[in-house]
């Protein structure tokens, strides 16, 4: 591919306005990719902070199923590319022209895994693992690593532990373990996350990777928040080697303090709690009146069996659970061009917002990320002609720091 410098304002590590800070912007239009010109993201740019190269690509999209596709939906969208019979080669196509090294990909139904993506993946150089949310829930999650170089110099990987995180089963548990009844809640959804430790051949650190899609009720921003939170406590333990892996290899004590990188799609835009909490490492008072503004769960009553009573909002009743045991993750996209993309979602203009995030601990510095496709491309909506999913993929690069 052709690398085009220009000149761009750049944001220190705090996100102020610095000296010019001398970018690259990645041509991805005059790349060797064939039949890439019905997509858009070949006419995004790669924005590089000044003077960093990074060692580790990394790669999330949520790439629409075909479960979700009613008649009449997408009327932007041409018939002959509305399902993923048709919008996979073009997906498959995207992330060959970027690259990466990690790919976490949501919304995946399992025939799609097995038939689509498996198979080309391996023969790409991938190896890869697909968990389903639970229940009646036609798709899931599918995390891609690298085990052979691809076209850039890279980072691959060997598979350590595999963990099956189901949020319904830690919800009920954290209920339960509070005196409440998990089936008056609000609390039991089929969302899952699947996390990899990934050990690097090269002899890097190693790096844990969860892979997620939070709950998409927009007006449960405590039952989402709670997710989140509960993801942040799953990926602790695994990281520091305390949880059950439901596969493992040779996991040594250098593997305890691992890079971790949390990617997927969270249904809260940048302002919302769960990213704050994410992000920040803690739930300020803002943020917990917002989570107090929605209809109380029911406690069981411990005198009368399957009785129940009002008891108060979910967000103080497991209090200890709203927490982020990682400490503040830093947003790739928001590290690199000083805020969060205005969208990542733009099914519609009235429901565009950004929801998809790249987060790393400090063991991880994003050097680069893609930028967004010009808005006039992604009107009035999305899947198009030129973009295969609802949402547009993120990609960013890190450098490892000690």
């Amino acid at each position: 591919s052709s690398v085009v410098p220009r000149v761009w304002w750049g944001r220190g590590p705090h996100g102020h306005l610095s000296a010019p800070s001398h970018r690259l912007c990645m041509g991805l239009a005059n790349c060797s990719i064939g039949g890439l010109e019905r997509s858009a993201t070949a006419q995004r740019n790669l924005v590089r902070v000044a003077e960093q190269v990074g060692d580790l690509r990394v790669l999330t999209y949520s790439i629409l199923a075909d479960s979700y596709i009613s008649p009449g939906d997408f009327p932007q969208c041409p018939d002959g590319q509305r399902y993923m019979g048709q919008r996979h080669s073009v997906i498959k196509k995207e992330i060959a022209l970027l690259d990466p090294d990690i790919v976490c990909l949501q919304e995946v139904e399992p025939v799609v895994f097995d038939q689509f993506f498996q198979q080309h993946m391996a023969r790409e150089g991938y190896d890869g693992r697909y968990m389903k949310k639970s229940s009646m829930s036609p798709e899931g999650c599918a995390t891609f690593w690298r085990v052979r170089e691809g076209r850039n110099p890279g980072q691959t990987f060997r598979l350590i532990e595999q963990h099956a995180i189901e949020l319904n089963v830690a919800a009920a548990e954290a209920c339960r373990k509070s005196g409440m009844d998990p089936t008056q809640s609000r609390v039991l959804y089929d969302n899952v996350c699947l996390a990899l430790l990934l050990r690097p051949l090269a002899g890097r650190r190693a790096v844990l990777v969860g892979n997620t899609q939070v709950l998409s009720h927009a007006k449960q921003p405590d039952s989402q928040t709670l997710q989140t939170a509960l993801i942040l406590a799953s990926l602790s333990k695994a990281a520091q080697g305390e949880s059950k892996p439901v596969d493992a290899s040779s996991r040594t004590m250098a593997d305890n303090d691992p890079a971790v990188l949390l990617c997927g799609n969270f249904n809260q835009l940048p302002d919302g709690p769960g990213i704050s909490l994410v992000r920040n490492g803690f739930l300020d008072e803002k943020q917990l009146m917002v989570l107090r503004e929605h209809p109380p769960p029911l406690l069981l009553d411990p005198q009368r069996t399957g009785a129940s009573k009002v008891a108060g909002q979910l967000v103080d009743l497991l209090r200890p659970y709203f927490v982020n045991p990682l400490g503040g993750l830093q947003s790739a996209c928001r590290a690199v061009l000083g805020s969060e993309p205005k969208f990542t979602r733009f099914p519609s203009l009235h429901k565009k917002g950004c929801v998809d995030y790249i987060f790393a601990n400090h063991h991880l510095t994003a050097v680069a990320c893609l930028d967004l496709p010009n808005e006039d491309l992604v009107k009035p909506g999305i899947p198009s002609g030129s973009f295969p999913s609802d949402h547009i993929l993120v990609y960013a690069e890190f450098a490892s720091t000690n």
